[in-house]
């Protein structure tokens, strides 16, 4: 380690100087000596958090698409059924009522 230099006159204005660093410590506040692993656990949460959050908007994409191939089906199938009732139901009205014809429609929208 090398020796630091012997001082035989202190400069005119150290006092001065010596008042600045006094207040611009006191302005700097308290110094937290955990600060750095403070800093890195935050950080990790961080990370963890934004991993976490990734996963979720991924997973609300894929069910989003899954509702949708469902509602797809289920209106496809659902127009199905209501084609067999109405031929089955024409059919059986006829049968009833030999110059009368009939048709069962959907109260809600098919395609």
């Amino acid at each position: 380690m090398q020796a630091l230099p012997k001082i035989s006159e202190l400069p005119d204005d150290i006092e001065e100087t010596i008042h600045n660093y006094r207040g611009q410590m006191q302005r700097m506040g308290a110094i937290n000596p955990d600060a750095p692993e403070e800093y890195q656990e935050t950080q990790d949460r961080h990370d963890f958090l934004t991993e976490q959050l990734d996963d979720l908007n991924e997973t609300e994409e894929r069910l989003r698409k899954v509702i949708e191939e469902l509602d797809e089906l289920t209106s496809r199938a659902f127009a199905e059924t209501v084609d067999k009732v109405n031929a089955v139901f024409g059919e059986t009205f006829t049968q009833l009522l030999a110059a009368a014809r009939a048709a069962w429609c959907s109260p809600t929208p098919t395609t």
